[in-house]
């Protein structure tokens, strides 16, 4: 049960965080189309939680994101022994290109 209180407490997280990245960006010049007008950014290693050097997460924000972008929390497999989250870069390339409005979070966790 704690394990899982755990799971569920590092996901709301990072999503409040991917939320905070997408409303604190500086917007380039408004181009008057109603949409958001921020660019592509990619936020490597951050930290959360305690301060662990596993606990960091890659963070990619598409273009025009607002607050109602959507998230996916790429977690890297290995049975919480073994892998990090550069394993899964290729998936992560392999979602922005197919769903470019959708930010994606790739995180490392203590094993």
């Amino acid at each position: 049960m704690k394990t899982s209180f755990r799971k569920l407490y590092i996901t709301v997280f990072l999503i409040s965080l991917g939320y905070t990245a997408c409303i604190k960006q500086n917007p380039v010049p408004d181009n008057s189309t109603g949409l958001s007008s921020l660019r592509d950014t990619i936020l490597k290693n951050r930290k959360y939680g305690i301060d662990s050097p596993r606990q960091i997460y890659d963070i990619h924000l598409p273009a025009n994101r607002d607050t109602s972008t959507n998230i996916i929390l790429v977690i890297h497999g290995g049975g919480w022994k073994t892998g990090r989250k550069e394993d899964m870069d290729m998936y992560v390339n392999l979602l922005k290109s197919k769903w470019k409005n959708i930010a994606v979070v790739n995180m490392n966790y203590r094993y």
